[in-house]
């Protein structure tokens, strides 16, 4: 009786440490361009994500950042949460789809809120233990509202570009 009250405590406690979650803070500095579709909107941008690893496979986060427009001089700051799903190829290698959304803030154009969707996709290179390097192809959807009656007040940006991100 000894050996099996013993056995089940053993087994209790090997399956106890089996369900602990292991939650890992992951962040991300994000450099990116992006090429207007239909209209003459370019952007270079600079995020920073911030987010929860909940695994290998799955980290969740929100963003924020700044893209600025040279044709125009216009200023966005994007404000989005992030999803990325990483599926393993090598030890040090994962293929990475991934989703952005959120809004934009604009104060020279007068756009009120809008939708921003940016799905993404890309691979992931562990450099060091802490440090890894997120390459991804990305289209980004922006449908907004402006405020001015002179212009038509429900406009669409369809843009893709590229993004280099540091993992820390």
């Amino acid at each position: 009786m000894k050996r099996i009250l013993i056995f089940l405590c053993v087994l209790m406690t090997v399956t106890v440490n089996a369900q602990e979650k292991r939650f890992k803070y992951q962040g991300e500095a994000v450099l990116g361009y992006t090429f207007g579709l239909e209209e003459d909107f370019h952007y270079a941008k600079i995020d920073i994500i911030n987010g929860v690893r909940f695994s290998r496979y799955l980290y969740a986060g929100a963003g924020i950042g700044i893209a600025r427009n040279f044709s125009d001089e216009e200023t966005y700051f994007p404000i989005y949460l992030d999803v990325k799903g990483y599926f393993p190829v090598a030890n040090n290698l994962d293929l990475m789809a991934g989703v952005d959304v959120g809004t934009k803030i604009d104060y020279g154009y007068g756009t009120s809120g809008g939708l921003l969707l940016q799905p993404a996709f890309g691979i992931c290179t562990a450099m060091r233990k802490n440090f890894a390097l997120n390459i991804a192809l990305k289209y980004e959807l922006y449908s907004y509202r402006m405020n001015d009656p002179l212009i038509n007040s429900k406009l669409k940006t369809n843009q893709i570009g590229i993004s280099l991100g540091f993992v820390f």
